[in-house]
């Protein structure tokens, strides 16, 4: 991946230089070009590698919903969706903690008990929606996660 990366800012600067003499016409345009083409494919050959599925992720939790449910007296239950969105291993690493402690916040202060639920007229069972999807070709935000409680 390093390598990679050096390939690309090597072939960038070789573009620049080009551009500045010039040299329309000549054999190193062709050379360049078919190293421009080998240097991206390969790029984006090693990204693609590296992309994993947000299930990774979120299939640990229904167990922490299990457990929360059953800890907080509460019936809760979780809805995943978009679970085979890719992004980046790194992203897929770096959020998994952070969306824990989200899911938990969610079944801590985000649904009642059965028994104030009942009182407010709504259904004894509460859920917790984790959801990941692409917008505009992009997985953003550092993977656009939603995660929100239907009351």
């Amino acid at each position: 991946m390093n390598l990679a990366g050096e390939l690309v800012l090597s072939r960038n600067q070789l573009l620049r230089v080009l551009a500045e003499q010039s040299t329309t016409g000549s054999n190193i345009d062709t050379i360049v070009s078919g190293l421009d083409q080998v240097t991206t494919e390969l790029q984006e050959t090693i990204m693609q590698t590296r992309m994993q599925p947000i299930e990774n992720v979120f299939n640990k939790f229904p167990r922490v919903i299990r457990d929360l449910s059953a800890s907080l007296g509460k019936n809760i239950t979780l809805k995943m969706e978009g679970t085979e969105v890719e992004t980046d291993k790194t992203i897929v690493e770096a959020i998994a903690d952070p969306l824990t402690h989200l899911v938990r916040n969610s079944c801590d202060h985000g649904i009642e008990t059965p028994q104030v639920r009942a009182e407010a007229g709504k259904p004894d069972q509460g859920t917790v929606i984790l959801c990941a999807f692409h917008k505009a070709g992009k997985v953003t935000s550092a993977g656009w996660f939603s995660l929100w409680w239907v009351t």
